[in-house]
């Protein structure tokens, strides 16, 4: 197994560009972990094995960011918490789904520039007083994604953005071997900044994983299904001005992201 770049896909995810992580199946670096199936089980193989890595960089590439959606699955640890992330990105600009770090749970939907997030109560005690918690308890916050310390959210929903980034970090890369994501027969590329990228070869070559150090990794996952994604109720939706009149601060978030 080679060394991994030192935690480079954590530096990505700070700052505003990736995040990766291990799935629930809590497979060791440097071992492709189970994501769910990608690519259909008849679909004729794709020879991108038989390029250079470059080009089979290139071809996932191509292949990942022209898909209409996709889910992003990971975590990491920093500073002694576990952030994961599950997320359904769908272009343009949409995505829903859960953010976690300690013992603080998001919910987030995002919809354009703006972003809903439902917490806990202690989150949002972490963001102001007693009447912001009996305020929030149970709702969303709308907000725009451009809001200061919301800017790195976007790393969390937009799944274009985030392979793009990404891929253009990659540094020197060399071909692998073939490996199994899951069902998925992958090519893995190694050594790069962002560390192994395994690419399907089967179907489209879209890539499947990002696996940087231990307990890094991000799993992508049901390219192109189609997913629905509509702002949360009215009446469960409570007004960034609403929320700071109250006195609660999007700004205090409880941890750096």
């Amino acid at each position: 197994m080679g060394v991994r770049k030192p935690a480079v896909l954590v530096m990505l995810l700070l700052g505003g560009l990736l995040t990766a992580g291990c799935d629930d199946d809590g497979a060791a670096a440097g071992e492709p972990g189970a994501a769910s199936t990608s690519a259909q089980p008849t679909a004729a193989v794709n020879g991108v094995e038989r390029l250079t890595a470059q080009e089979i960089l290139d071809r996932a590439g191509q292949a990942s960011l022209a898909a209409g959606s996709v889910r992003m699955r990971g975590g990491f640890g920093k500073g002694g918490l576990q952030f994961r992330m599950d997320v359904r990105s769908s272009a343009p600009d949409r995505a829903m789904g859960e953010v976690t770090f300690g013992d603080n749970s998001l919910h987030l939907v995002r919809i354009g520039r703006t972003v809903y997030m439902k917490a806990d109560d202690a989150f949002w005690r972490e963001l102001g007083g007693r009447a912001v918690v009996d305020m929030m308890s149970g709702k969303y916050l709308k907000a725009t994604i451009d809001d200061t310390n919301l800017r790195k959210l976007k790393a969390f929903t937009d799944h274009r953005e985030l392979l793009g980034d990404a891929l253009r970090s990659t540094g020197a890369l060399t071909k692998g071997t073939t490996a199994m994501v899951g069902w998925n027969s992958v090519i893995t590329l190694k050594g790069g900044d962002i560390g192994n990228i395994y690419v399907s070869t089967v179907g489209q070559p879209y890539v499947l994983q990002l696996e940087g150090t231990e307990k890094e990794r991000l799993d992508f996952s049901d390219y192109g299904v189609p997913v629905s994604i509509t702002p949360p109720p009215p009446n469960t939706v409570i007004d960034a001005d609403v929320f700071k009149k109250l006195g609660g601060d999007i700004d205090r978030f409880p941890v750096e992201i």
